[in-house]
C-alpha cells in the first residue's frame, strides 16, 4: 500500500474541517508521483524510505490513561529561565508570560489561505539536493496535517528570555508544521524540544518554515530526545534576509530511522547562517543529516560544524551541501563534519560537497571519521582510570567543542545533564 493510502485510513475518522480542501489539493498531487526509491539517488543513498512506514500503528491509539500530559514529568525537560509551552493534543499550553512582542498560535486557527499564501510556505526552496525526492513527503505532511504552531516576534524586539515549544509522541501518527517569523532588527532563542518516552511505533513528519528578516538574529534549537521506536522525517526550511544572522542547532539522541533536513537559504548581501548539529547514536539507531546552504547574493558567510558518537550497530549519514551561486561574489563559507566511531560495527557514511559558481570566494570542506585514540586513552589508564572512565572523557573532550555552539547558558547545561544521564548511564 502507498504511504498516503495507509495513513488515510488511518484517519478515516477524522472530521471535515478548515484544513480540508487544503488537505485534499496536497493528497490528490501526492498520488501522481512515484515514491522514492533506496539508492535511486544521492538524498536516499543510505537510508531507505520505506523503513519509515514498516511496523507502525495501522489504527488510531485509546486517548486516556496513556495521553501525553498523564505519563510524562514535563518539568525534567523543562529549560532554566524560559518561557515553556506545552503544544499538546489539545492545543497550546502556555505556563508563562510571554514575552511583550510575541505571539503564538496552533496552526490549526490559521485558515487554509494563510497557509497557501504565506511568503514562507512557497517561497524559494531553492533547487539543490533532495528537492524531489522529499517531495513526496512534504506533501504528506500537507495531506494529513494536524498540528503545529505559527510564531511571531515583531520588529524591533530583543527577547532576552528563550521560548521553548515542547511537543512529543503521543497516540497519533504527527504530520506538524510549524511556522517562526522573526521581524527586522530582533533578536530571540527559540527551543523546540520533542519528547519520546512511549514505545507506541507512531510516525513523525515535521515542516518548519522560518523567515528571518532584515538584521534580525534567530537562535533556533532542535532538541530530539528520541527513543529507539521513533520514525521522524523532520524537514526545515530557513530564508534569511539583509544583514540578518540564522545560528541552527540540531541535537539528536537515538532513534529507529531519523532523516533530518535543513536548507538555509542566503538570500541577501550580509545574511549569515551558522548550522552544528550533534548526534549520539547506540543499539540500532539510524540518523541521516542532510544540510544545504545557498549563497544566493554576494557578501553573505556560512560555518558549519556536525559531531557524531556512534556506538553498537548504529548508523550515521552526513550530506552536506554548501552552493555558491554565479553572482554570490566574496562568498565566505566553512564546513566540517567530525565522526567517532565507539564500536567496531557502527557505520558512518560523510560527504561534504562544495558546488562554486563564482572565484571571488573563500571556501573551505572536510570530514574525519576515525575510531578513538588508543594512546590517548592508554596514557589515561596509565594514570589511574579505568577503560570505562577514559573512553567517557575523551568522548566528553570530543563533543566539547559543539555543545559551546549553544550560546544560552541554560540550555547547555540542560543538555549535558540530559546526555549524562541518558548516553553514558
Amino acid at each position: 500500500m502507498r504511504p498516503e493510502f495507509f495513513f488515510s485510513n488511518y484517519f478515516r475518522n477524522i472530521k471535515s474541517d478548515e484544513f480540508q480542501a487544503y488537505r485534499n489539493k496536497a493528497l490528490k498531487e501526492i498520488t501522481g508521483y512515484e515514491w522514492p526509491k533506496f539508492k535511486k539517488s544521492e538524498f536516499w543513498k543510505y537510508t531507505d524510505p520505506s523503513v519509515f512506514f514498516e511496523g507502525i500503528d495501522s489504527a488510531p491509539l485509546p486517548i486516556g490513561e496513556s495521553s501525553f500530559l498523564n505519563t510524562i514529568d514535563i518539568d525534567k525537560y523543562l529549560v532554566e529561565d524560559a518561557v515553556n509551552i506545552l503544544d499538546t493534543e489539545d492545543g497550546l499550553l502556555i505556563r508563562d508570560v510571554l514575552p511583550q512582542g510575541i505571539t503564538i498560535e496552533n496552526i490549526n486557527a490559521l485558515d487554509a489561505s494563510s497557509l497557501t499564501t504565506t511568503n514562507i510556505e512557497l517561497k524559494h526552496h531553492i533547487g539543490g539536493n533532495g528537492k524531489q525526492e522529499k517531495r513526496n513527503f512534504l506533501l504528506l505532511n500537507k495531506s494529513y496535517l494536524n498540528s503545529g504552531f505559527n510564531l511571531k516576534i515583531e520588529d524591533n524586539k530583543n527577547i532576552d528570555i528563550p521560548i521553548q515549544i515542547i511537543y512529543t509522541k503521543g497516540n497519533s501518527h504527527v504530520f506538524r508544521k510549524n511556522i517562526i517569523e522573526i521581524g527586522k532588527f530582533s533578536k530571540a532563542t527559540v527551543i523546540e524540544t520533542y519528547i519520546s518516552e512511549n514505545k507506541n511505533n507512531l510516525f513523525f513528519n515535521i515542516d518548519t518554515q522560518i523567515n528571518v528578516a532584515e538584521s534580525a538574529n534567530l537562535s533556533h534549537y532542535k532538541l530530539e530526545l528520541s527513543n529507539s521506536h521513533d520514525r521522524i522525517f523532520n524537514n526545515v526550511n530557513v530564508n534569511i534576509n539583509k544583514d540578518a544572522f540564522y545560528n541552527n542547532f540540531y541535537f539528536t539522541n537515538g532513534g529507529n530511522t531519523i532523516k533530518n533536513n535543513i536548507e538555509s537559504n542566503l538570500l541577501e548581501e550580509g545574511a549569515e547562517t551558522s548550522l552544528n548539529g550533534l548526534y549520539l547514536l547506540k543499539n540500532k539507531n539510524q540518523v541521516d543529516n542532510t544540510t544545504i546552504i545557498n549563497h544566493i547574493k554576494p557578501n553573505t558567510k556560512s560555518r558549519q560544524l556536525y559531531k557524531g558518537l556512534l556506538n553498537d550497530e548504529s548508523k550515521a549519514v552526513f550530506d552536506g551541501l554548501v552552493e555558491i551561486f554565479k553572482n554570490a561574489k566574496l562568498s565566505d563559507s566553512n564546513q566540517l563534519n567530525q565522526n567517532m566511531l565507539l564500536s567496531k560495527t557502527a557505520t558512518i557514511n560523510s560527504m561534504p560537497q562544495l558546488v562554486i559558481g563564482n572565484d571571488d570566494v573563500k571556501c573551505s570542506h572536510g570530514s574525519t571519521s576515525g575510531q578513538m585514540d588508543k594512546n590517548q586513552l592508554f596514557y589515561l589508564q596509565s594514570r589511574g582510570m579505568s577503560k570505562e572512565e577514559g573512553s567517557k572523557l575523551l568522548s566528553r573532550a570530543f563533543i566539547n567543542e559543539i555543545l559551546l555552539k549553544l550560546e544560552d547558558e541554560n540550555t547547555r547545561s540542560f543538555l549535558i545533564n540530559f546526555i549524562n544521564e541518558s548516553f553514558w548511564s
